[in-house]
């Protein structure tokens, strides 16, 4: 009996622990949690598995889609869909960019320019990304295996046009990973601390 109690007592204490840690300590400094230091795919890979249960795609979802719009996506964006292309717990709560979105996302961002007056979409653009209908992103097939990711939006920080936002679609992935999991003390490469305000419209 006293030995059930000490365990109790020692699970309250770990989870009072957890909670009382301040917002702003690194990952680092917090046992078994990953390095807050991200730069890779294989970086927003590892934090989003390690607090998130995923459901990633597999290579026969990829070929589907793939074959449905004829074209072939960039090595990075398969390593998103590869590792959590379904869905990803609660990151990106309120935000559609995952598998069964990619088949209607082009209309949506479609509808979206439209209201708004926009100019239409490259010819190659791949909408991947819609933030509760007021933002949108896409990157070209044609920019290489990670290419450059533009996006827009409405309401108070709504831009002219869809801007460059990130010079690589991993940026893009890293600045997400940052404002969702910024409470951990995510460490992103100096570049991508700029505000997005300076990016160049297109």
């Amino acid at each position: 009996m006293i030995g059930i109690i000490f365990i109790i007592v020692v699970i309250v204490y770990a989870i009072w622990e957890y909670v009382s840690t301040p917002d702003i300590a690194p990952l680092k400094t917090l046992p078994g949690r990953p390095d807050p230091m991200v730069r890779t795919m294989e970086d927003f890979i590892r934090v989003v598995k390690f607090h998130e249960l995923v459901k990633p795609c597999s290579e026969h979802d990829i070929i589907a889609l793939e074959k449905s719009m004829d074209i072939r996506l960039p090595a990075t964006y398969k390593k998103f869909l590869l590792s959590m292309g379904h869905k990803a717990g609660n990151f990106w709560v309120g935000t559609e960019g995952f598998y069964h979105f990619l088949f209607r996302a082009k209309v949506s961002t479609e509808e979206l320019i439209e209201e708004n007056s926009l100019s239409p979409l490259p010819d190659d653009a791949f909408p991947f990304w819609m933030h509760q209908g007021y933002m949108a992103a896409y990157f070209r097939l044609s920019d290489g295996d990670d290419p450059p990711v533009y996006l827009y939006s409405e309401g108070p920080v709504a831009t002219e046009g869809f801007m460059l936002s990130h010079n690589t679609l991993t940026d893009f992935f890293l600045w997400e990973l940052k404002l969702h999991y910024h409470q951990y003390g995510i460490i992103l490469p100096e570049h991508l601390e700029k505000p997005l305000s300076q990016a160049n419209q297109i």
